[in-house]
């Protein structure tokens, strides 16, 4: 797929090819013909919003294999609506009609390792955000810790889902163990999964061990929206989550999901289905081998597969070096090009990494192309 340079133009706006991966500051990921499609065709008619919510929340719960759905307009605001969905059931009412003292007087518990900017969705509510234990292997968390931070104020445990070589540090306890602590104390288990799809199986995994609600990002590994939201659950706590979601007024009315966006992100989620993650991988695999091969055909450039990628996503990407330059240079030469190429890097700044997660094919030899004229580009004098 090109980027529409005449729209760009119009506007004043350089066009990018983005090999870095599905990062919110540069678009997310990137929908397909299909998925525009649906949402045109969604936006080109009226339809009463909450029929249309019943039957896309009900198909992506039978596409995911989960009790209930709903759709945001992003994570974040999911995570917000889950939180709400944890305090309305304490006070046995709608987050619109429990006063701030109350909302207040109510504890989400999250492990320091976990801990990370989206979690701010919680305090803008209003709850208290209490972090327990440390985030490095010191003075290693145990169930215990958790445990014992729950209160008469405690409505949930938020856990955020990373594996292994993902952003988040040592230090977390396994969700089955979160889980039973708070089964054993009635707390509620809310999961947030943003940039964990692939694999599919994450879908259902946690619902299913016993979550009470998981969020999805609708505009990373979906391919929907970006400024879409996916969450699933337990049908008694999705109740919740839907009577102070949007179109309801109160919290919900500021989280605005149009009939363009839940269209289209059930259109993602059907295709994303449509493929295995054998399937993606397999292609990503093709791309990054293409990748790897042109660039270590090039005089002072080298490349390797790097697994997994960025989020932990069993996906992988390439690392490139090119001699005697650092991240910071290489990055600035490829965005100065046209079209510019995003890329980031490794936290030492040795090299740059290519994601075919937002490649498509015909960008690659755009992408090997600006990186052949680095070497002579750059070389100091």
């Amino acid at each position: 797929m090109k980027p529409d340079t005449e729209l760009h133009e119009r506007l004043g706006v350089r066009p990018l090819i983005n090999a870095a991966g599905t990062y919110t500051i540069v678009g997310g990921s990137r929908m397909s013909e299909e998925t525009l499609r649906d949402m045109a065709a969604a936006a080109r008619s009226h339809v009463m919003l909450r029929e249309l919510q019943e039957r896309v929340h009900q198909r992506l719960a039978e596409l995911t294999k989960n009790d209930a759905a709903f759709v945001t307009p992003g994570a974040a605001s999911g995570l917000y609506l889950c939180i709400g969905a944890a305090v309305s059931e304490r006070f046995g009412k709608p987050l619109h009609r429990c006063s701030r003292e109350e909302i207040s007087d109510c504890e989400i518990l999250v492990m320091a390792a976990h801990m990370n900017p989206y979690f701010i969705a919680a305090e803008q509510l209003g709850v208290r955000l209490r972090v327990v234990g440390y985030a490095n292997e010191i003075y290693p968390i145990e169930a215990d810790d958790i445990a014992d931070a729950i209160n008469g104020r405690t409505v949930a445990i938020l856990y955020a889902h990373v594996p292994p070589g993902g952003w988040a540090p040592e230090g977390g306890l396994p969700f089955e163990t979160v889980r039973d602590v708070a089964r054993a104390a009635n707390v509620r288990l809310l999961v947030d999964g943003a940039a964990q799809l692939p694999p599919r199986e994450n879908f259902s995994r946690f619902t299913q061990a016993g979550a009470d609600a998981v969020v999805f990002s609708g505009g990373k590994g979906l391919r929907g929206p970006q400024s879409s939201g996916l969450v699933l659950g337990r049908a008694s706590y999705m109740d919740r989550v839907r009577q102070n979601g949007f179109p309801n007024y109160g919290f919900g009315r500021m989280l605005k999901v149009g009939r363009e966006e839940l269209v289209a992100l059930w259109s993602a989620v059907e295709q994303f289905m449509r493929e295995s993650d054998e399937q993606e991988r397999e292609r990503c695999e093709k791309m990054v081998a293409r990748l790897v091969a042109g660039c270590d055909a090039m005089p002072g450039v080298s490349a390797r597969r790097h697994f997994p990628n960025e989020a932990g996503q069993p996906l992988p990407r390439a690392l490139v070096t090119v001699a005697g330059m650092n991240l910071e240079v290489l990055s600035q030469a490829m965005l100065a090009g046209d079209p510019g190429v995003f890329v980031n890097g490794p936290p030492d700044g040795s090299g740059m990494f290519l994601n075919p997660v937002t490649l498509s094919e015909d960008e690659l030899d755009a992408v090997l192309g600006r990186i052949e004229t680095l070497p002579r580009a750059l070389r100091p004098t």
